[in-house]
This record gives structure tokens, sequence and C-alpha cells, in this order.
């Protein structure tokens, strides 16, 4: 799915940490920091989380 020339795994569009969705974390990192800090915090953000966002991709490519 393209959005704004970028490509996104669909995936990504239910994924959920804390009970809050991925894309809507990311997006407020994003709009409410340079981009220096979005690069560097999002990267942790996603490193702190990665065994889950592994297993959430797992368990879509099952299907």
């Amino acid at each position: 799915m393209r959005i704004y020339g970028s490509y996104i795994y669909p995936y990504f569009f239910d994924m959920k940490v804390e009970n809050v969705l991925i894309l809507d974390t990311l997006d407020g990192m994003y709009r409410q920091q340079n981009i220096s800090d979005f690069m560097r915090n999002s990267y942790s953000y996603c490193q702190k989380h990665e065994s889950e966002i592994r297993e959430h991709i797992k368990l879509k490519e099952q299907l």
C-alpha cells in the first residue's frame, strides 16, 4: 500500500505495542520531534519492542 510515496507492510496497520497502534506512536514521534531525534528515538522504540514486533509479523506472515 502506498501512502504519501512510501510503502507500509499491511501487518503494521493493526500492530499494537502497549495496547497502542505502533503507527500512531511513530506518527506522534515524527510530528513532535525534529528528524534527528525522531530517527534515533523511533529506532530505540523498535529495539525496545523488537520481540513483540517480530511476533506480530511472524503471526501475520503465517496467514
